[in-house]
């Protein structure tokens, strides 16, 4: 693990004199399938390394990572009917981000970045971050969803030919998240298991209730057809630059 400064495996002292001065680090991810290659923690763990990563590359305090987040959405995550799938209501996690935004407040925090893995949570962490900060003028907060500071270039370059990327909605399951995973988790990876090359068609709306048969059976959206951990490197080199330039900027760290 790289040398980062977890707010769980330090004592109060220790934190009480660091939070003042040094950004914090909010990794949210969520418990939800991903398909049957990859672990129902894909999401949380990703957020995980990556805040450690970028921790360790910024100097940050990485705090305990959420490993619940916004109900699963079939058009971006495969929705709620697969097995595993453990989801919070919209209101329950803005609740939860804005109890621990305001605890860091009140611990002297003055700079929080909040860093997804989870496509969902992004109207939640919305809303959470900017009910705090109308009331908290002190406290500024930046918030990433990972596979937004990747380039085209990155993108072009890690795909294979022959595989076009499908948009971050329907990566779900599929080449960056299998790669990325490969990478950081190998051992949670079985490639033997990923399903044949499909892309899920979707209307350009939703239907409540969901309508069967709506999402591919395996739960994956895109293809992970050539997934490798050197395209995770790839990926994760160029998110953690990009996050950490990010921590730097805006928030002087």
């Amino acid at each position: 693990m790289p040398d980062t400064l977890r707010i769980d495996r330090m004592p109060m002292t220790r934190y009480a004199e660091l939070i003042g001065s040094t950004p914090v680090i909010l990794p949210i991810g969520a418990t939800e399938q991903h398909g049957p290659h990859l672990p129902l923690g894909t999401d949380a763990l990703c957020a995980t390394a990556i805040a450690d990563l970028v921790g360790a590359a910024s100097g940050a305090l990485v705090a305990p990572t959420l490993n619940y987040g916004s109900r699963s959405v079939p058009r971006s995550g495969g929705g709620e009917e697969f097995p595993g799938t453990t989801g919070l209501s919209l209101n329950s996690t803005v609740t939860t981000l804005t109890e621990l935004l305001d605890q860091f407040a009140d611990d002297g925090a003055r700079h929080v970045c909040v860093l997804s893995g989870h496509y969902e949570n992004t109207a939640a962490i919305h809303e959470a971050c900017f009910q705090v900060t109308a009331r908290r003028p002190d406290l500024k907060v930046v918030t990433v969803l990972w596979p937004d500071l990747l380039t085209t270039e990155t993108l072009r370059n890690v795909y294979p030919a022959d595989l076009e990327y499908p948009g971050l909605d329907l990566e779900h399951a599929a080449f960056l998240e299998t790669s990325v995973m490969m990478h950081l988790y190998p051992d949670l990876v079985d490639l033997d298991l990923a399903p044949s090359a499909e892309l899920a068609a979707f209307p350009p709306y939703d239907v409540y209730p969901t309508p069967s048969g709506l999402v591919p059976a395996s739960g994956c959206l895109a293809p992970s057809t050539g997934a490798s951990a050197d395209a995770g490197k790839a990926i994760i080199t160029e998110c953690v630059t990009g996050i950490a330039s990010v921590i730097t900027t805006e928030l002087g760290q």
